[in-house]
């Protein structure tokens, strides 16, 4: 049951961070606070369903994010390109963000702390959480193709409301359920 949860957190996470990268490419770094507000939440949020209450979510991004750094930015210097930036910035994006819950997972359903681990168990981690990332690339690239503008627009707002952290937990709660109602939604299309 967990898995199943944590699955449609993760996914729902990236396609909304797809979906605002998408949609913010040609912004330079302008999608990067909204994706990083998201993400924080989707690994506090996989924290809890796993149980874990002290969860490293900063460590953990950023040790995803110095990994797969070489990727990442040739995604952000693309977004340049006529017809190709809001893609490749989306696709990068989705990938990095499946990648980083997917290496929650592992840390969370493990009992693994992120400060205990050694450089090299950190890359097995994040080698293992980058393949199964790649496996769901492609169920998410088909969900982004479904996208409306709209769509795009209220995952957006979304997004910056998960990011402020003023908002209380039980706002946040319902804004992940609106989320998962858009991934399924789109999903089932």
């Amino acid at each position: 049951m967990k898995s199943n949860e944590a699955a449609v957190l993760i996914h729902a996470s990236a396609v909304a961070n797809g979906g605002v990268a998408f949609t913010l490419a040609n912004t330079a770094l302008g999608d990067t606070m909204l994706v990083t507000g998201l993400t924080l939440y989707m690994v506090r949020r996989l924290g809890k369903i796993y149980g874990v209450e002290d969860v490293a979510a900063k460590q953990i991004i950023g040790q995803c994010a110095a990994y797969y750094a070489g990727p990442y930015l040739t995604g952000k210097l693309l977004f340049w390109l006529p017809g190709v930036g809001n893609w490749a910035n989306a696709a990068t994006t989705v990938l990095l963000t499946e990648t980083i819950g997917w290496t929650c997972v592992s840390l969370f359903s493990s009992g693994r702390k992120p400060e205990d681990l050694s450089d090299d168990e950190w890359s097995d981690i994040l080698k293992t959480a980058k393949k199964k990332a790649e496996e769901e690339q492609q169920k998410n690239k088909i969900l982004l193709q479904k996208m409306t503008s709209e769509e795009k627009k209220e995952i957006k707002t979304i997004a910056k409301k998960l990011k402020d952290e003023s908002i209380p937990d039980e706002e946040k709660e319902k804004l992940l359920e609106s989320l998962k109602a858009f991934y399924k939604d789109i999903k089932n299309r």
